[in-house]
């Protein structure tokens, strides 16, 4: 049967030998904590319990006693499970606290702070994680620095490794346990504690490896098997290297500088993708009122990598009026993407406006046959400021509110229907 240090036996293990003089009784706190480490990490599992249930507590294995006080703790390599209790921060005047090489889990009590006396602490090649303690306490003026104190071989991160690392410099807390990648969505993230800005990922994958700086989030340009280490400007004796995660997914094209450009009376398509992975092809769109679309013309992708591409498409047939285009980019498995819009306005057969993007966010693009003011008017009929444009320019738009806005070339008085987002 599994036996539990119950206050009878406390009682009894610290005043039961009359050959023990009472300078060397150990206090009711100190004892209590004592039980509590007991109770909390397999008692009757450990490989050396000598006298802990039956003796007074200066006879108990790996207990140190000075007058009445509990000084030192030496419990390595003894087959301690579970958490380390928070009572131990009672001892007050631990000098030495040795839990190494155990199977302890969990976090540091934060209460282990409090232990003012403490010169030593190995918890050493165990299984804890969670946040490092503030050990602030334990550096009162003239306190010398150099106390070895050895975190290493656990599941820590660098949280709260930054503090350890300024306040005890000759500390150890390498070789921690690899910590896990996550993926979301298209982006691989991992989570190592400590100030953003003074971390440093450096992710892996086959080719060249991608440096990051102050961010822990990584968009992969290809498919494959990523791994990252992590560095800390502060707490430079640790080295996080994270698991590898096999990455397979559909990455989205991104297309860039969707433009139009008159070349006599045909309107020629001009645009740039990104991150062509599993991308089959693009279907070039035009629409009359930039709801309705038809598919005017096909083209195939070039390739099935990260490396920019460019393509152009000629209308040949604009539409008298407003020409609204955008592309459609469908993947090898029938999903799609579309790109922003950019708009021509044609009259008399010649080309009047071309805009873009569409919808506009900061700048808006112009391009025309001539040189003319451009009025950009609210959804009220409002005019909000007026630019002029010779032959091509740009608006700046950054400070108005999303919605419908008109722009109007006054040279025809051809009116060009804007959307703006934010």
């Amino acid at each position: 049967m599994k036996k539990k240090l119950t206050l009878f036996h406390l009682l009894f293990a610290v005043c039961t030998n009359i050959n023990i003089t009472a300078n060397a009784q150990v206090n009711v706190k100190d004892s209590l904590a004592l039980v509590d480490l007991y109770n909390n990490t397999n008692d009757s599992g450990w490989i050396h319990q000598d006298n802990w249930l039956t003796g007074p507590v200066t006879t108990w294995y790996g207990i140190t006693v000075e007058d009445t006080s509990v000084t030192g703790i030496s419990m390595a390599g003894n087959n301690l499970n579970d958490s380390i209790p928070a009572s131990l921060g009672n001892l007050v005047n631990l000098t030495g606290l040795d839990l190494s090489d155990n199977q302890l889990n969990g976090s540091i009590p934060s209460s282990l702070g409090n232990l003012v006396s403490l010169n030593n602490l190995y918890l050493n090649n165990n299984q804890l994680s969670g946040h490092i303690p503030y050990f602030g306490n334990l550096l009162p003026t003239g306190r010398n620095i150099m106390q070895p104190f050895d975190l290493s071989c656990n599941r820590f991160t660098f949280d709260g490794m930054e503090e350890l690392a300024e306040g005890f410099p000759f500390s150890s807390y390498g070789n921690q346990a690899p910590i896990p990648v996550h993926q979301n969505g298209n982006a691989l993230a991992v989570s190592a504690g400590g100030t953003l800005s003074n971390n440093t990922y450096r992710w892996f994958t086959a080719g060249n490896p991608t440096t990051i700086k102050g961010d822990s989030v990584f968009h992969p340009s290809q498919n494959g098997k990523y791994s990252a280490k992590v560095t800390n400007s502060i707490a430079t004796h640790l080295t996080l290297y994270t698991d590898t995660i096999d990455y397979s997914v559909a990455l989205p094209v991104t297309i860039i500088n969707l433009e139009m450009h008159q070349q006599g009376s045909i309107i020629k398509v001009d645009w740039i993708s990104l991150t062509e992975i599993n991308v089959a092809g693009y279907s070039i769109q035009r629409s009359a009122n930039a709801v309705n679309y038809t598919a005017i013309g096909l083209i195939q992708a070039k390739g099935n990598d990260s490396k920019q591409a460019d393509y152009s498409y000629n209308d040949a047939q604009p539409l008298q009026g407003a020409n609204f285009y955008r592309l459609e980019a469908f993947d090898k498995d029938g999903k799609t993407t579309y790109s922003n819009i950019a708009s021509v306005n044609i009259s008399n057969g010649k080309t009047v406006t071309l805009v873009y993007p569409l919808p506009a966010k900061d700048i808006l693009y112009v391009e025309t046959n001539n040189n003319t003011a451009f009025p950009l008017l609210n959804q009220w009929g409002q005019i909000l400021f007026t630019t002029n444009i010779n032959h091509k320019g740009s608006i700046n738009i950054s400070g108005m509110a999303a919605g419908l806005s008109y722009l109007i070339n006054n040279s025809p008085g051809a009116i060009q229907t804007v959307m703006l987002s934010r």
